[in-house]
């Protein structure tokens, strides 16, 4: 079986007759085709904050590349302690808050600083967001992470997982 493209989806909507009771018909297949003609690529942005103090704000951001929008689907979180080795059963969630904003609509994505562990998961558990977030092309997302960690100093990668949307085939 082969995908559709969206010149077959094109070549559809020209055999189908534009009457009245075909409307909704042409509507449907006019959004299937344009759906059709977008690539999407898998791609991951991240955040990383080094030896993070106790309850002093840090602040990364990561700008989405100009070329195509991005969209978030899961998140994934990976804290260590100086650098120390671990196990997969010994894997750290950090005893952090974290603020998400896209900085460019200044649009704030919680109402307060949230727990690491609520909305990051793993590499082998990611957290699946229950909506996808799409990010503008050249839109930035600024992340404000608080440790509460109070013997440690965590150095934390925070992964954005999702992929890129471009119009044609990427080069």
């Amino acid at each position: 079986m082969q995908a559709m493209t969206a010149s077959d989806w094109q070549a559809l909507i020209q055999a189908t007759p534009n009457t009245a009771e075909n409307q909704s018909l042409l509507a449907l297949l006019d959004n299937y085709a344009s759906l059709a003609s977008v690539w999407r690529v898998p791609w991951w942005y991240n955040l990383i904050y080094l030896a993070l103090p106790l309850a002093v704000p840090a602040v990364q951001s990561f700008q989405v590349d100009a070329s195509a929008p991005f969209v978030i689907t899961h998140t994934m979180v990976h804290a260590d302690v100086g650098g120390v080795a671990q196990t997969i059963s010994g894997l750290n969630i950090p005893n952090a808050t974290i603020t998400l904003v896209i900085t460019g609509s200044n649009q704030q994505l919680m109402d307060v600083a949230t727990p690491i562990g609520s909305i990051f998961g793993t590499g082998q558990y990611p957290y699946y967001w229950a909506e996808a977030r799409q990010l503008a092309a050249n839109s930035q997302l600024t992340g404000t992470v608080t440790s509460q960690e109070a013997a440690n100093t965590p150095n934390i990668r925070l992964t954005f997982g999702g992929y890129r949307l471009y119009s044609s085939s990427p080069s």
